[in-house]
Parts: C-alpha cells; structure tokens; sequence
C-alpha cells in the first residue's frame, strides 16, 4: 500500500502554478499587486482570467476587455500560456 502512495505521489503535477501581476482598477479592487494561480498545462489566456475571476467574482464582469501578458508579451485569448512564465492583466486604459 505505501508504495501505491508514493507511485501517486510521483506522478508528474499536471497544473502550472503562475504568478500574476495585476495592473490599475484590478490590484485596487483585490488589494494586491500579486496573485497565483494554478492553471492546468495547456491553459489559455482566457483559461486565466476565468480562473482569476472564480476567485474574485467582483471583478468577473470587468474581464472581458482585460489583456493578458506572458513574460512580457500580450497573447490573444485563444493563445496557449507558456510554461512557467510570469503572467500580466492589463486592463483596458484611456485618457489623453
């Protein structure tokens, strides 16, 4: 039996855990700069702003207009997050 649990306990994690810097109304409304999230291999940026806004459902009606970066790099919403990377949400900024 334990040796059932260890094989388990190896086996390869099948989430990536991404550190989230949120920018303008998105860190006042969650009242941080930074959060994490664990999102599945193969997540999308719209896999990450669902994930983000199941966490905080205030903000979920803000999201559809919020671009995502990865490692410093704006992905459209269908586009495959890469491992490991350091992610960004941008909302939508204006002004003159």
């Amino acid at each position: 039996m334990i040796g059932l649990v260890l094989l388990s306990w190896l086996k390869p994690h099948k989430n990536m855990i991404h550190s989230v810097r949120l920018f303008a109304y998105l860190k006042e409304m969650v009242g941080k700069e930074n959060i994490v999230l664990d999102l599945k291999k193969g997540a999308r940026a719209k896999d990450a702003l669902e994930a983000f806004g199941e966490i905080y459902p205030a903000i979920k009606p803000k999201l559809t207009k919020v671009q995502v970066a990865a490692n410093h790099k704006y992905l459209r919403q269908e586009e495959e997050i890469p491992e490991q990377a350091n992610l960004a949400f941008f909302p939508p900024v204006s002004g003159g």
